[in-house]
């Protein structure tokens, strides 16, 4: 069935499960996106009308003064003369008297003109339409109130109406490209905006104007009946002397609709109006768009969070039409509009009806975002690895980096349950000791010696800066080596970590020297890493800027062949290719720094 429900027979709010992962800032943000396109937020039934100020309505008298028969003028010049009231008055009162003879020539049992008031029998005969809406209450409060699941109902709509045609999240943006991206760009917010770029595209093949329409008449029923299901009418019939007790339960416990007393229609006269919004709304909706009973199914399996019989469903939608013969024959035998205008002292009282118009592209195109969205955070973690693992074998022929001796993880130790941190710069620190020790020692070395004793020999100022940047990267290769050595059972602080890590149970004492221990050791690690991407970074920048030598010597002296590994290489190939391997290598120490904060 349209319900979707799980295997437990629980079915929660599609939105909250779709957006699970997702911080509360994010889901918010979704949340009022979907809300913006629902038009949920709306106050239904509230609508702006129009009143006529007194010298409008005493122009469009005259207006209208001027053409009725000439014995109706006649009768009003004879008036004015009897009662020495001017024509605008004159028109008013035979306007109004129009308004009275309309109203009870078509039931004479709902109003007092003299004492503007509304009798019982008015309330006697909204109580079918009371009686009715309340069958459906409860399930269209949870759809419009603060459960807001019409967005549930609209998720489910679009879902039957797509599934031939829509694609899971791993069709249309897979991991391997995820992986891709995240190894270009270094992000995990470039991965979600490819994620959000791809579903753009297949949101364009697939919506279109036809199956918006199809889905707004669907529901416009529903939005309809909303306005009516949901109208205050303990409050209207509190006017008529029902105060202090559920006007239900009275009925219920005797079996009798409550007495009414007589109401101040004045004071009454915008809920008169909104509860004419709910009646006309329903009635030129449903002429055109009439609820189907896949839509019923959906609507009250979203409501009652299971799969529902197709009894269940009938049973509502036998209800529904219920309601809207019942508003209609309301509305036939009320005169509302016309008591409106009455009260208002107003015949020309403009009541405004207005069409809420949904936005269901944003709104499927918000949906979709955020089940993608799930799909990408639950991958994001496992891109990042493969990425940054496919990034390093680049780096380095022989695959992957060893981890350092001392300085990582160690299984014996309880991190979660004690709450305990562990070293942060595992991965950096020995990726960059591996870069020291493979890369730099086994090529790059190589290079810098080249340009010592030929191109830089004589020019002083840029030998200086080579040999800063090459000794500073040694400087770090010994430092990470010393650190790492420092947590050996040879060294105190060593054999301090050792009894702390074999020791430490629930002892707030040790814990707080295992976290002091570990900062400082992270804090030592951060300052070389730093240092070593600076160094690593100011030796590429010295190889490019070697590369745009134009002088004469420079160029005799980049185009010289030097034997690497017995082949003969031209030093502006050499600089390229290690050039290549520290913008790698950079790249890769932005990624893993990035993940490691």
């Amino acid at each position: 069935m349209a319900g979707q429900v799980g295997k437990d027979g629980d079915r929660r709010s599609v939105f909250f499960e779709l957006s699970r992962s997702l911080s509360s800032t994010e889901r918010d943000e979704l949340l009022n996106s979907i809300n913006k396109s629902l038009k949920m937020n709306s106050p239904r039934g509230s609508e702006p009308s129009s009143s006529s100020d007194t010298d409008e309505l005493n122009l469009r008298l005259m207006q209208e003064f001027k053409r009725i028969s000439l014995w109706e003028r006649f009768m009003l010049w004879l008036k004015k003369h009897l009662t020495g009231k001017g024509y605008e008055a004159l028109m008013l009162e035979m306007k109004l008297d129009r308004l009275k003879r309309t109203i009870r020539k078509n039931n004479q049992s709902l109003t007092g003109f003299e004492t503007r008031d509304l009798k019982p029998g008015f309330a006697q005969e909204l109580w079918p339409l009371y009686e009715d809406s309340l069958l459906l209450y409860s399930c269209f409060d949870k759809l419009f109130g603060k459960s807001g699941l019409f967005r549930d109902v609209m998720i489910s709509l679009f879902q039957n109406e797509l599934k031939e045609s829509i694609k899971s999240p791993e069709q249309v943006y897979s991991r391997e490209e995820m992986i891709e991206v995240f190894r270009r760009e270094g992000s995990d917010e470039a991965v979600r905006r490819k994620g959000a770029e791809l579903l753009d595209e297949e949101l364009e093949q697939v919506i279109d104007k036809q199956l918006l329409k199809r889905l707004e008449s669907a529901v416009a029923p529903i939005l309809a009946a909303d306005r009516l299901v949901r109208f205050p009418f303990k409050r209207m019939f509190g006017a008529f002397g029902v105060v202090g007790v559920d006007p239900m339960d009275m009925y219920q416990a005797t079996g009798n609709i409550p007495t009414f007393r007589n109401a101040t229609a004045v004071t009454m006269l915008d809920q008169l109006e909104q509860l004419f919004h709910g009646l006309y709304f329903l009635s030129i909706t449903v002429e055109s768009d009439p609820l189907t009973l896949n839509v019923a199914d959906i609507v009250l399996s979203v409501c009652r969070k299971r799969n529902v019989r197709e009894e269940e469903s009938e049973a509502f939608l036998s209800h529904f039409k219920h309601l809207v013969e019942t508003a209609e024959s309301f509305l036939d035998a009320s005169s509302l509009p016309e008591l409106i205008r009455f009260f208002r002292r107003d015949p020309y009282y403009k009541i405004r009806i207005v069409q809420e118009k949904m936005d269901l592209k944003a709104f499927f195109r918000t949906t979709r975002k955020i089940i993608m969205r799930e799909y990408i955070e639950e991958e994001l973690p496992g891109v990042r690895d493969e990425a940054t693992d496919r990034n390093i074998r680049e780096i380095f022929a022989e695959g992957d980096v060893e981890r350092l001796k001392n300085y990582r993880t160690y299984q014996s130790i309880a991190y979660d349950e004690l709450a305990l941190p562990m070293f942060l710069f595992q991965r950096s620190l020995a990726l960059l000791y591996a870069f020291c020790t493979k890369n730099y020692r086994n090529d790059i070395q190589e290079t810098v010696q080249i340009l010592d004793r030929g191109l830089y020999a004589l020019n002083r100022v840029e030998r200086d800066r080579l040999l800063m940047h090459a000794s500073a990267i040694e400087d770090v290769e010994e430092e990470i080596r010393k650190l790492d050595h420092s947590l050996s059972s040879e060294e105190s602080d060593g054999k301090l970590f050792q009894r702390l890590r074999f020791s430490m149970g629930g002892d707030q004492g040790q814990s707080r020297m295992f976290r002091s221990l570990v900062q400082q050791k992270d804090s030592e690690a951060a300052s070389i890493v730093r240092r070593g991407c600076e160094a690593v970074e100011g030796l590429k920048r010295i190889f490019e800027d070697t590369l745009k030598i134009r002088n004469e010597s420079g160029t005799q002296a980049l185009n010289q062949h030097y034997f690497i590994k017995g082949t003969p290489v031209a030093l502006r190939s050499i600089l390229d290719r290690n050039i290549a391997t520290l913008r790698r290598f950079s790249f890769v120490m932005q990624q893993i720094k990035r993940m490691e904060s």
